[in-house]
């Protein structure tokens, strides 16, 4: 059956709300020691800007590109009795997506902008946090304005919400150690559960949108390689990364339309692969960035980019 493209639109609305807010501990914040030996741990707040671009054949082909600028802070950082350490920290974060809809004949285009702010909380087991085990869990609440514009149509706007929680814990193994470098070897686990709410919408021509409110859950399993480069003794370290990532969520996602409910096809599984550096620009400040690619069923492809900044006060 071929939709009006307005559909898919809807949809893609829906997809990308949440998506503004997932993230993993090292997207977040990265792993950034800092210059320890001069007494200063690493930095408590952090900005990131990161943008992804996707594409997917769903009940129509769409295409995606968003942006986010995400910050916070630590808070509270309190040692946890042994060798490790507890942070507890707030963010906020900026979100936008617009995307494209087209049914083969005619297209339409969707608009996400919003806020979303959020506590997280993280246990190092280590004082060194490059090694050793670590359990990071966050929560974000959001609040999007919405549109829809059909070709010669007047644009539909509505509201939509979303309230996403994560649960993560990895363990960072040295595997190889001179004088100067440090590799390491961290497998990872995370568990995200979203909660998408979108009003009762009446289009101008009178259809009726519900239906699109409705909870998921999201796994990713994955594998990080990481080093410390001291490239000779006047310069900061540099720490290179690279990821493999395999995420798990909902195969599908539904509208529906007068009464009549339209099921969107979504990459059930992605497979997801990252390169990135970082690295201390001054003792206080250390910055980092990565690029990265997603591939998954339903013809899903995305380019992912990001750079960061801690800064310690």
């Amino acid at each position: 059956m071929v939709y009006r493209p307005e559909v898919g639109a809807y949809l893609n609305n829906q997809q990308a709300v949440a998506n503004l807010q997932f993230h993993s501990l090292h997207e977040r914040q990265n792993q950034a020691p800092g210059m320890v030996d001069q007494g200063q741990g690493d930095a408590p707040g952090w900005v990131r800007v990161a943008s992804t671009n996707s594409q997917r054949e769903g009940v129509q082909s769409s295409d995606d590109t968003s942006y986010l600028v995400h910050a916070g802070s630590d808070v509270l950082r309190v040692s946890d009795g042994a060798d490790g350490s507890i942070r507890l920290g707030v963010m906020g974060a900026y979100g936008k997506s617009d995307n494209q809809a087209d049914n083969g004949r005619l297209s339409a285009s969707g608009n996400v902008d919003g806020y979303s702010v959020g506590l997280y909380g993280t246990w190092y087991g280590n004082q060194d946090i490059l090694s050793g085990p670590y359990v990071d869990s966050w929560v974000m609440h959001g609040w999007f304005d919405n549109t829809v514009k059909g070709q010669g149509l007047p644009t539909e706007d509505y509201k939509s919400r979303n309230l996403a929680g994560s649960l993560e814990a990895g363990y960072s193994f040295p595997v190889y150690e001179n004088a100067r470098q440090r590799m390491f070897i961290e497998p990872q686990g995370q568990v995200i559960v979203s909660d998408y709410r979108a009003d009762r919408h009446t289009e101008g021509n009178g259809t009726t949108v519900s239906g699109q409110s409705g909870s998921s859950v999201i796994t990713r399993l994955g594998l990080r390689a990481h080093a410390e480069l001291q490239l000779d003794s006047s310069t900061q370290p540099l720490r290179p990364f690279a990821e493999v990532n395999w995420w798990h969520g909902p195969d599908s996602q539904s509208a529906t339309f007068d009464g009549v409910t339209v099921r969107d096809e979504l990459p059930g599984d992605r497979l997801e692969a990252k390169l990135g550096l970082q690295g201390n620009v001054t003792n206080a400040v250390s910055v980092w960035s990565s690029l990265g690619f997603e591939a998954g069923a339903d013809e899903y492809s995305a380019v992912k980019s990001q750079v960061g900044v801690k800064y310690a006060w």
